[in-house]
């Protein structure tokens, strides 16, 4: 059994887990040399992706968050160079809301996803041309293999712009960590900071170009312009959160009105578990 991420051999099972609503049993592995923690024998990936929406309610709340925080990159950037944006495409883009919404703003994405039809963006449907710029938002934990698909999707890019979820390194959550969703079985793999410079390597990339804004957003910057842009627009990122949670405040204490994105997921997820259990 070799690691997924760097292919070596010192693989150590850690605790066999259940994914899938319908409790398929597997184990959760970690590479002792690049420190991935995966899934091994992803072969319930069909079951897993049988429902194509699962009672995700964030869905729409992240990227409109994603959109706004982008916007604010790259403007930064446009602001920076005095140059066009260029076409961009964004690789895994479900139904194709992001790219959607920053064409409403403007700027010229694409859409690619082999698993959706990407309803919001059949006519920019374009996987096959070279951008400059390219995004993966919620993509990288559900791939079988992240230096594939860097090889394969990304290649040669001045701006790489993706999230995913980060572990402290060395560490290994306990079951009830969230991001592992063993529930929906649709993540299969947990990067640290180490495992993700190290698919960086060997994809032939240079990985001190990568950079972490906290543990979810992440950026190859390939040029100059793109790390100081990059740099600059994180401060910006800051100002706007604690705007974001000022305004939230404002709506809850004034007008009384609270989400209902966390009480809506418990309901969809709990009506699920009833359904599966009428099914079987």
């Amino acid at each position: 059994m070799n690691c997924p991420n760097c292919n070596s051999k010192s693989i150590k099972k850690i605790r066999e887990v259940s994914v899938t609503q319908e409790n398929i049993k597997t184990y959760l592995c970690h590479c002792n040399n690049c420190d991935y923690l995966y899934l091994a024998n992803q072969n319930w990936l069909e079951i897993a992706y049988k429902y194509k929406f699962y009672g995700d309610t964030g869905y729409v709340y992240r990227n409109s968050n994603l959109v706004k925080k982008s916007l604010i990159l790259f403007r930064t950037w446009k602001l920076l160079t005095q140059k066009q944006f260029p076409k961009a495409c964004d690789i895994g883009a479900g139904i194709g809301l992001y790219a959607r919404l920053m064409r409403d703003n403007g700027y010229e994405f694409h859409g690619a996803d082999q698993y959706s039809e990407m309803l919001l963006i059949r006519p920019f449907i374009k996987d096959n041309e070279n951008y400059p710029i390219k995004t993966a938002f919620e993509v990288v934990e559900h791939l079988t293999s992240f230096p594939d698909f860097l090889k394969e999707k990304i290649k040669k890019v001045d701006l790489f712009l993706f999230s995913t979820e980060l572990r402290q390194v060395g560490e290994v959550p306990e079951n009830e960590w969230w991001y592992y969703s063993f529930q929906n079985g649709q993540h299969i793999g947990f990067h640290s900071k180490k495992s993700l410079k190290k698919a960086f390597e060997i994809s032939g990339y240079e990985s001190q170009k990568l950079i972490s804004y906290g543990s979810s957003i992440h950026a190859f910057a390939n040029t100059r312009q793109w790390i100081f842009s990059l740099k600059l627009s994180h401060l910006i990122w800051k100002l706007f959160s604690i705007v974001e949670i000022f305004k939230r405040l404002i709506n809850k204490i004034i007008f009384k009105e609270k989400s209902l994105m966390i009480d809506d997921y418990s309901y969809i997820m709990n009506s699920m578990k009833k359904d599966n259990k009428i099914d079987s």
